[in-house]
This record gives structure tokens, sequence and C-alpha cells, in this order.
């Protein structure tokens, strides 16, 4: 698995899943109003919903967000950084209780990758990574993103905070390319993985 330093955004964002996860955890509602307001973002843009990026904004400077990025394109106001957090915190808070955050979780390649088994998923989760693995924009990977996140099953987790990084970084057109094959590499390292995992399983049952 690609390995990577994280940025200042990527381990606020970690701090915050943290807090949600072991509350969740705990059975507690502490954050639930939060949540359900953030993810009304989900699979959208932060200019989509002022109210919900508000929300994002207030979580992520309370825990230690700081404005280190020179670069406000994109007509919001926000860095890339800035960006990045609060759509990751949107995708969360639309299917975080069924695919968890984790540290050793897989990227959004890797996750499809892992999913697609058997005739059952094989073609609607290989049209989507290659949808993905298409896409010129921002906008674009935000919804392939958010229509790969609801296609996880529970046994799947993700690394959303690599994800934050992932996302600052395809913002870029000069390494937009690196991170859609990076997932592409990671799409057909998990699929493989599985496939050569189900070969040696059957022939040990032979």
């Amino acid at each position: 698995m690609r390995q990577q330093q994280k940025s200042n955004e990527a381990a606020v964002v970690e701090k915050i899943l943290r807090s949600w996860q072991d509350a969740e955890d705990a059975e507690s509602r502490e954050y639930r109003g939060s949540l359900a307001t953030i993810g009304r973002l989900y699979g959208k843009l932060p200019t989509e919903d002022v109210r919900a990026t508000s929300e994002a904004m207030g979580l992520l400077y309370q825990n230690g967000l700081r404005d280190n990025d020179c670069d406000h394109e994109g007509g919001d106001g926000l860095t890339r950084g800035e960006r990045a957090s609060i759509v990751v915190l949107s995708l969360y808070a639309g299917v975080g209780r069924t695919v968890k955050h984790s540290g050793d979780g897989l990227t959004i390649g890797g996750a499809i990758g892992a999913t697609q088994r058997g005739e059952e998923h094989a073609e609607s989760m290989h049209s989507l990574m290659r949808s993905l693995a298409a896409d010129v924009d921002f906008k674009s990977a935000v919804w392939d993103a958010s229509r790969a996140l609801k296609r996880f099953s529970g046994d799947i987790t993700v690394d959303y905070v690599r994800l934050v990084d992932d996302l600052t970084a395809l913002q870029s057109d000069e390494s937009r390319s690196r991170v859609l094959l990076g997932w592409t590499g990671d799409y057909w390292s998990a699929l493989l993985w599985r496939t050569d995992e189900n070969d040696t399983e059957d022939k040990e049952n032979d």
C-alpha cells in the first residue's frame, strides 16, 4: 500500500473521524446533528450547501486546521486542502456507519477492486472504476467517489485520511493523473489479490 506523509488537513480530519467513530461506538448522540448537516453535502461541492460547509469548517478549525495554503483557487474562498477536507467529512457523514475509516483501510480504487466479486458486481464496479479514472475535474471525481462508497459493503474500510490528501492533489492539473493512476493501480491490485485468493481456495477444496 502506498505510504505518504499526512498534511495538516488530513491530521485534523483524522482527529474528527476518531471522535465521530468513538461516539458511534459508545452509542452517543453527541455528533448526530453535525453528521446529519454535513451529510447533506454528500457527493457535492462545498458551494452547494453553505450551511453544511459552515458546519464542517467550524469543526475543522476547532480541531486545529491552519490556513497554510496561499492558493485559494476555485472562487469559493477555500484552499484546496480545506475543500478536500470538507468533501471527505461529507463522504464519511453519508456512509460512516457502514463504511468505517481505518488507517489500514483501502483507497477508493482499492475498495472498488475489493468489492468487485463474481458476476454480480463485476460489470458495474468495473464501469464505475473506468468512470473514476476518466474524471477530468474535481466535481466529477467527488461524484464518482460518492457513488462508489454507496456500493461498498460493511467489511470494507476506507482510509478517509489519505483521501483528504488525494483529493487535495487531484485539484491540481499537475498531480491529477498521479492520483487517478494510483487509484487504478490499487483497484487492480485489490481485484487480482481477491481473484488469486479465491483460486487458491478452490484448488485447496478440490
